[in-house]
């Protein structure tokens, strides 16, 4: 029985290892479990699906895209169908040694990129990336076979990573810009939820479609932007309903709505009870 006091360790002796992953698995036929690495593991997965899990967290394995497990953290595969890729391991020594600066450029970039649990490859790198992937696998066959050099791996890994960190500097502004758009969504919502209802209104101003608009919500907070719409009015119903004397046709009316009757559904729908119900709770 395996101990659940604490998460094993998987250890890799070697400075570096690379292999092509196994077609089809699951968890219990490869005998996987919650395990930590004490090294870098890249999963570039070509075609395929599956998932794995890395600190308690489910991922979708996904083609043309490397998943990346850093150092500590805690991972274990769950499943692969007809996948195609490559697993490679390495440890921090297979850098240049940090003597300066300029040195310790490619320890910043692959902290950078632990930062991240995947990136993926442009279709107009992808051969770049399999010739790099395959001369690795090459040289490391080669290598196994005698005393182990590993000066041209390593200067095959370093223009991986130099991409990778590329792809990562990509998807940082676009999370940056992404964030700017969400802001500027509910600063817009603050100041017209009382007579603005209609994402048709929201998007536009905030120079997306509904959809982009609903996908970068659920991105930030796990609901559609017409929830939150929704939810925005509902809570200042609740608050009229709750703290003043207004009428239910004066609050209909403050809130942008075009009848009582309107309201009503709508406040039944999203609060469970009638604003009469609610307001004598």
């Amino acid at each position: 029985m395996r101990n659940k006091q604490a998460i094993p360790y998987q250890y890799n002796e070697q400075a570096f290892s690379i292999r092509k992953i196994r077609k089809n698995f699951d968890a219990a036929s490869i005998d996987e479990h919650p395990h930590r690495h004490s090294f870098y593991e890249f999963l570039y997965i070509q075609n395929g699906e599956g998932k794995h899990e890395i600190d308690g967290i489910t991922y979708n394995l996904s083609a043309n895209t490397f998943h990346i497990i850093s150092k500590g953290q805690v991972h274990q595969f769950l499943f692969a169908k007809e996948i195609e890729g490559y697993l490679i391991r390495f440890k921090d020594n297979i850098l240049p040694a940090v003597l300066s600066a300029k040195e310790g450029y490619y320890y910043t970039i692959l902290h950078q990129i632990s930062q991240h649990q995947d990136l993926t490859v442009e279709a107009s790198d992808n051969a770049f990336v399999q010739v790099l992937l395959e001369r690795m696998l090459a040289e490391y066959k080669i290598q196994s076979t005698k005393v182990i050099d590993l000066s041209l791996i390593q200067h095959l890994l370093y223009p991986l990573l130099i991409l990778m960190h590329r792809y990562s500097n990509a998807q940082i502004e676009t999370q940056d810009y992404q964030q700017n758009q969400y802001i500027q969504f509910i600063n817009l919502l603050e100041a017209h939820y009382k007579h603005q209802h209609s994402l048709d209104y929201y998007a536009p101003k905030v120079g997306v479609t509904k959809r982009h608009l609903s996908i970068i919500c659920q991105e930030k907070t796990g609901k559609t932007a017409k929830q939150l719409v929704n939810e925005r009015i509902l809570t200042e119903a609740k608050r009229l309903l709750t703290y003043t004397t207004l009428s239910l046709k004066e609050i209909s009316d403050r809130l942008g709505f075009k009848n009582l009757a309107y309201f009503c559904r709508r406040f039944k729908k999203g609060v469970g009870k009638t604003p009469t119900e609610y307001k004598g709770k």
